[in-house]
């Protein structure tokens, strides 16, 4: 009885490291994920059924018979394409679970390792593991994967952190990437009071539009800077929002009027970039929290 609480107690905490709407989002999926197997199953049932039928047409001599199954309306099934199908239906349901939680958390789970994980092992695609081959088919045919085996993976690539913990690890890490040369050990910018500056290449100018673009490091370093603004990975501030992405900038000077912590962008045709902070308590905090002082 102790073991069977304890077994509970175990379910309850792992439960509340997603939120209702992430358990209500798996649900879901974990019902259309089972609902596919069963009704491809039974359609493979049904379908051998038809074959079955047409097999056994009455017949004349000098005559074939055209079966009901081949003319051109007819849809495009076989039971070897339904259980290759039912084959596929586990990496689907991986992946779109892994798909949510990247794309709601802002987090990198990767769907490779969990395949390795929940999977079977395929064997050699050759004559010599035919056996091989046909139990590990069979295999995939009878396996149902659950959200709670899912998420378990994903927390698992995290070391210990939740969701919101690995999301913000990841984008310290991201901002820290862009502006260290972990090679040589050193950095691609200098801080002067409030003034953060940037002395690699991370802006370009293009004369024949007169206009600005920012490369992927600048657009990491932007986010980071959004986050230290709102504490919050989708609410970004509008002046932020408009450089993120490929559209052109018309300016070399951007006023962030809609922040409170960073005041002011300004580009360079030499690459550089100046981020002006409101204060130097801002401009420490960024720097330490988000870019680091040691590579």
């Amino acid at each position: 009885m102790e073991l069977l609480a304890k077994f509970d107690a175990v379910k309850i905490t792992a439960d509340t490291r997603i939120s209702e709407a992430d358990r209500d989002f798996c649900s879901a999926h974990q019902t259309a994920y089972e609902t596919a197997k069963a009704s491809l199953q039974e359609l493979i049932f049904f379908w051998e059924d038809i074959l079955e039928t047409q097999k056994n047409l009455p017949t004349v001599p000098d005559f074939t018979p055209v079966t009901y199954l081949h003319h051109r309306s007819t849809l495009d099934i076989s039971s070897a394409n339904i259980k290759s199908h039912i084959e596929s239906l586990h990496d689907s349901f991986i992946k779109n679970l892994v798909h949510y939680f990247n794309r709601r958390y802002h987090v990198s789970a990767e769907t490779y390792p969990i395949m390795q994980h929940l999977l079977p092992e395929k064997p050699e695609y050759d004559s010599r593991h035919k056996e091989m081959l046909q139990r590990y088919k069979d295999s995939l045919q009878t396996l149902s994967l659950t959200v709670d085996q899912v998420v378990e993976e994903i927390f698992a690539q995290f070391d210990g952190r939740n969701l919101q913990e690995q999301a913000f690890y990841e984008l310290k890490k991201e901002c820290h990437r862009a502006v260290w040369n972990t090679y040589r050990k050193t950095c691609c910018y200098e801080r002067k009071k409030n003034v953060l500056r940037l002395t690699g290449f991370f802006c370009s100018y293009k004369d024949w539009t007169n206009s600005w673009k920012l490369p992927d490091c600048t657009q990491q370093i932007l986010r980071g800077i959004a986050h230290h603004e709102t504490g919050d990975f989708l609410l970004i501030p509008q002046t932020i929002s408009c450089l993120l992405g490929n559209d052109d900038i018309h300016s070399d000077s951007i006023e962030c009027t809609d922040c409170s912590k960073v005041t002011q962008l300004r580009f360079y045709k030499n690459g550089r970039v100046d981020i002006r902070f409101a204060d130097e308590t801002c401009a420490t905090h960024f720097q330490e929290t988000y870019l680091g002082t040691v590579c």
